[in-house]
């Protein structure tokens, strides 16, 4: 962390355990950002951090298990501890029981059942081996408990990468100059991280945020370019001084998600010599006709609505709601 707020981790912790155990017995603090409750933020928090760690632990010790690709979850000693005694037999678990991290939340969290977890275990745990799943879960739940968007907070590098969303990764590989739009209110978890991972020679970030794009120039790069300005005026800016960008991304919010894809689409992607990455919220493909997954009916789509001769390359889902998409010059 770079800077820390009100609570740190393990106290995040400590307070959690208390709320599980009886819910009239700790009163939330109400330290987020806004002054709103973090209670329900922070489990949120140490289930995913809990479940992550344990993926973590079983591909480490278990290469042999079919697991989902890594996340960014470092190999902390505690996930990685052998134990002889017990190894089998989690080994076994975890082969017959695919939801074995969710049915850890359970041990976990008693409370949490009207959260639709399973419900039991294919086969009970040894007390040993339980006792030994239980502490990964609570080192990877601290992990990511370290930053949870509270007031105050600065996270590090590494904290945004255990927070990073689902994102075209593919798309920003070998990208050398960026424009990144919209990209402040979360510090760039759901973008910016990925984009620092490529390591492109030059990024720009744009946002009408000012105080938490200051927070970024103490995370990111200092030769990176922090814009406090409306997209708008940053892309007539940029094109008045014919710069140009290998890469865009636009993190718009919803009210303006067809003003930035559609009808900014020109001068965008005078400006993107690659790829621009950007939302499409559902009512968009509706509106196109267009099934998401469709990547020639988009292209053909969106060429026909504004002009620009278009390829989508991808669709990713990041929610019921909104997709990311990835689109390039024709």
């Amino acid at each position: 962390m770079i800077q820390s707020g009100r609570f740190n981790a393990l106290a995040k912790w400590e307070m959690l355990c208390r709320f599980w155990a009886d819910q009239n017995s700790v009163t939330d603090p109400c330290a987020g950002r806004f002054n709103e409750p973090v209670f329900p933020r922070w489990q949120d928090d140490a289930i995913a951090g809990g479940k992550a760690a344990i993926r973590e632990y079983l591909r480490a010790n278990f290469p042999e298990l079919p697991l989902p690709p890594r996340r960014h979850l470092q190999a902390h000693k505690a996930f990685i501890h052998r134990d002889d005694t017990v190894d089998g037999e989690i080994l076994r678990l975890a082969k017959e029981d695919d939801q074995l991290a969710d049915k850890i939340v359970l041990e976990m969290i008693p409370g949490i059942k009207e959260k639709n977890y399973p419900a039991s275990f294919v086969t009970e745990p040894s007390p040993q081996a339980l006792r030994l799943i239980q502490q990964v879960f609570k080192a990877g739940a601290i992990e990511y408990l370290r930053w949870t968007e509270d007031a105050g907070e600065i996270p590090s590098i590494h904290e945004l990468r255990c927070h990073a969303a689902a994102f075209p990764i593919e798309a920003v590989q070998g990208q050398r100059k960026a424009l990144c739009l919209f990209c402040a209110l979360f510090l760039g978890r759901s973008d910016v991280i990925h984009v620092y991972d490529a390591s492109p020679e030059h990024v720009t970030l744009v946002d009408r945020l000012s105080d938490p794009l200051e927070e970024m120039k103490l995370i990111y790069p200092s030769s990176w370019e922090y814009v406090c300005s409306d997209y708008s005026e940053a892309l007539r800016m940029a094109t008045t001084r014919q710069l140009s960008y290998d890469l865009v991304v636009a993190d718009q919010p919803e009210p303006i998600a067809k003003e930035v894809a559609w009808d900014c689409l020109p001068m965008i992607m005078n400006l993107c010599t690659d790829s621009f990455i950007t939302n499409y919220f559902v009512e968009m493909f509706t509106d196109l006709g267009v099934a998401c997954d469709d990547l020639s009916g988009l292209s053909q789509a969106v060429t026909l609505r504004t002009g620009v001769e278009v390829v989508f390359t991808q669709t990713m889902k990041r929610s019921d709601a909104v997709y990311w998409v990835v689109i390039r010059r024709k």
